[in-house]
C-alpha cells in the first residue's frame, strides 16, 4: 500500500465507525475483504468469542498441522483473533 491511500483508508474507517456510532448503529462485525492484515485490525474477533472459539475448534480439528495458519504467508490469522479492533467498538 501507498502511505496516501492507507492513511486515506483509515481515515475514511474512522469517520464512518463514528457516524455509525453517533447514529448507534456501529456492529462488531466487519466484512473481512475489507480489512488488511496490519495489529490494529481484527476482523475476525468480529465473530464474537463463541463463533471464534468454534472456527478454531474447526482449524485445529481438520488443520492439525496449522498449515494455513503458520506456513501459509499473509492474511489474518486465528491465534491473534479477539484482540480487538481500533474500528469495532462496542455500543
Amino acid at each position: 500500500y501507498d502511505e496516501r491511500a492507507r492513511s486515506l483508508a483509515d481515515k475514511v474507517m474512522g469517520d464512518i465507525t463514528t457516524y455509525l456510532e453517533g447514529e448507534k448503529a456501529l456492529k462488531d462485525f466487519q466484512y473481512l475483504n475489507c480489512m488488511r492484515p496490519v495489529s490494529d485490525q481484527d476482523p475476525l474477533g468480529g465473530y464474537g468469542p463463541t463463533a471464534l472459539g468454534k472456527i478454531k475448534a474447526a482449524s485445529e480439528k481438520y488443520d492439525v498441522g496449522q498449515v494455513f495458519q503458520k506456513l501459509v504467508p499473509g492474511g489474518f490469522k486465528l491465534a491473534g483473533a479477539g484482540s480487538g479492533n481500533k474500528y469495532n467498538r462496542t455500543i
